[in-house]
């Protein structure tokens, strides 16, 4: 996947999930969202119908990796003639798409998502702890060797309601990098499906953006499948339009911290907020707790 993840494009062959017969060569881009050019010399393959419409769609890219294309829609993009052969052209864009090892499908087999933020790392202070002094090694389950120890707990917060787990891991060996080192992890208490999982990361990314003051990049997000007794990782891509920042100087800044250092505009606020419906209404007790831990923000303030 790391290949994919650095070319942003791959040669492959692309079927409907209901048709593997109908194997049509294409290249897949995700530059700006998940989409597939398909092509092919002479008739259609398989049963020679096109796809068209809604529809998942699996892919095999030259490199051996699995395509799922998830609610995609398909259409005819013309005929190219020469004095032989003719070239028919399908396009297909999609909401989002997996590459892994194996092809997926809608059932529920989600049970985790796993993703960085540059910009969350910088605003909540998720930074290495500059005390470390050597890297720690955790002894592998089933395995002979041991794997290092790069990050720690720092939060966790369970809704039984949601029936979900939101965890901040922060690194424990500092980095020089602007690449987000901390991790968020959002774990499913019952297995989702893969839209299922999508809609409560964009949910939880609204979130953040609300704390944030702008909207989050999101690099390197993974889903853990649940696939017989064990389990699969898959890289998830899905139209995102924030760029990812160059350096560290040009972040937000939190403004519930702008609104909690200014007493005029904070009692304005609060009054506002009080004026509210309680179903509306923002929490107002993480001021005071912020303010006392010198303007980070932990997960016991919301």
């Amino acid at each position: 996947m790391a290949r994919f993840k650095d070319t942003l494009s791959a040669l492959g062959h692309f079927w409907p999930s209901t048709k593997p017969d109908n194997r049509w060569p294409g290249r897949v881009h995700i530059e700006t969202f998940p989409r597939v050019r398909l092509h092919c010399m002479g008739a259609a393959p398989g049963d020679g119908i096109h796809p068209s419409g809604r529809l998942t769609l699996h892919g095999l890219t030259d490199e051996n990796q699995c395509v799922t294309m998830f609610e995609a829609a398909a259409s005819p993009a013309g005929v190219a003639f020469n004095n032989r052969t003719a070239t028919q052209t399908i396009s297909v864009t999609a909401n989002y798409m997996l590459v892994a090892s194996e092809h997926f499908d809608e059932s529920a087999s989600v049970r985790r998502v796993t993703f960085g933020s540059s910009i969350v790392e910088h605003v909540l202070r998720l930074w290495a702890d500059p005390a470390y002094k050597e890297i720690r090694h955790r002894k592998a389950r089933g395995r002979p060797y041991e794997t290092p120890i790069l990050h720690k707990q720092v939060a966790s917060y369970v809704d039984f309601g949601k029936r979900i787990r939101v965890r901040a891991f922060r690194p424990t060996v500092p980095t020089p990098m602007i690449d987000p080192t901390s991790l968020w992890t959002i774990d499913f208490l019952q297995l989702v499906t893969p839209s299922e999982a999508l809609k409560v990361l964009h949910a939880f990314r609204a979130l953040l953006a609300l704390l944030c003051g702008d909207l989050i990049d999101v690099w390197d997000l993974q889903l853990l499948h649940k696939k017989g007794e064990g389990y699969i990782y898959s890289e998830l891509y899905f139209p995102d339009p924030v760029e990812h920042p160059t350096n560290s100087h040009g972040f937000p800044q939190l403004p519930i911290l702008d609104i909690g250092h200014d007493r005029a505009l904070f009692r304005k606020v609060m009054a506002s907020w009080l004026a509210e419906s309680p179903a509306k209404r923002i929490g107002r007790g993480a001021f005071a707790a912020i303010l006392q831990d010198n303007g980070t923000l932990r997960f016991s303030h919301l």
